[in-house]
């Protein structure tokens, strides 16, 4: 007997309120850090204390754990996207548009400051992650288009048959292709992740925004979807939580004290409204109808027999 959504006990609508209290929580304890114990020209601990370590992998800790949460929850399994129409939902999709927008400006930027590169020099293009950031700034716009079309159907438009055209369904997978950009362009820094802990904290988002936009994909485009939709409620609230901790500390410091803010990890308009997106979409997704898998049971005889 599979164990997966099994645990009809385990409601989501209350765990993501939770996961939200956790996010605010973590965001608190992080602000302290990057008032206190981090020194914001390195981004290094200003001291390795037990606490810093702690709360290093208690994050990605937290994260595996709500992965197995959605694993295991009845209330996480089969829900269909179907028709799903929300006004809340599609602003929420127009400003993660907009973020996209923001990023790619931002990406264009970052390569502008890296100076001219000439064709011979492409394993130079490799090393300073030139090819990274050039892959961010075009999958971020093609991101921006998609996460519109979802505002349109979003917002009640007739755009299902739209979005399941094969090539829509290929433009769907343009927000995982821009995560996935990001996150090549943080391997290739060459830095103690440890030790700087605004880096380690955005390879774990990274690394679970990743996941949850490609079984977003798979939810929107109806492409082996049955039987995987926990996954966007596990590794969608998991990479929301990462990402509102990093946002709100960072918006906070900004506001408190500017220099505090490492200026190689500044605020991403794109990662705060990615938080606040992905948990309108999950509460969103908690009203529509679950599909039921029937299974005829052991000896029974169906209808052709």
């Amino acid at each position: 007997m599979s164990i997966k959504s099994s645990q009809a006990s385990l409601r989501m609508k209350p765990l993501l309120f939770a996961m939200l209290g956790l996010t605010a929580a973590a965001g608190g304890v992080r602000t302290y850090q990057m008032l206190h114990q981090i020194d914001a020209s390195t981004g290094f601990f200003l001291n390795n204390g037990v606490f810093q370590r702690v709360f290093l992998y208690a994050i990605p800790v937290l994260g595996v754990l709500w992965l197995i949460v959605s694993y295991l929850s009845k209330d996480a399994g089969s829900r269909s996207p179907d028709r799903m129409q929300s006004k809340v939902l599609a602003g929420a999709a127009v400003l993660m548009s907009a973020g996209l927008v923001a990023d790619c400006v931002q990406a264009i930027r970052q390569i502008r400051s890296l100076g001219q590169v000439t064709v011979e020099d492409g394993s130079s293009m490799f090393a300073t992650g030139k090819f990274a950031l050039i892959g961010e700034a075009v999958f971020a716009a093609l991101a921006a288009v998609y996460l519109l079309l979802l505002a349109a159907s979003y917002f009640g438009k007739e755009m299902e048959r739209l979005l399941q055209n094969n090539g829509i369904r290929l433009l769907a997978l343009s927000p995982m292709l821009w995560a996935a950009s990001r996150l090549v362009h943080h391997f290739l820094i060459k830095i103690s992740f440890s030790r700087v802990s605004d880096l380690f904290f955005e390879l774990i988002m990274m690394g679970f925004m990743t996941l949850f936009f490609l079984y977003f994909a798979q939810l929107n485009s109806n492409v082996y979807r049955v039987g995987f939709e926990w996954r966007v409620f596990g590794f969608g609230a998991a990479a929301a939580m990462v990402a509102g901790m990093l946002s709100l500390s960072r918006i906070i410091v900004l506001c408190v004290s500017r220099s505090a803010v490492n200026a190689d990890y500044p605020v991403r308009p794109a990662d705060c409204v990615f938080c606040v997106f992905v948990f309108v979409l999950l509460f969103v997704l908690l009203r529509q109808p679950q599909e039921v898998e029937t299974v005829p049971a052991a000896g029974e005889e169906t209808k052709d027999d």
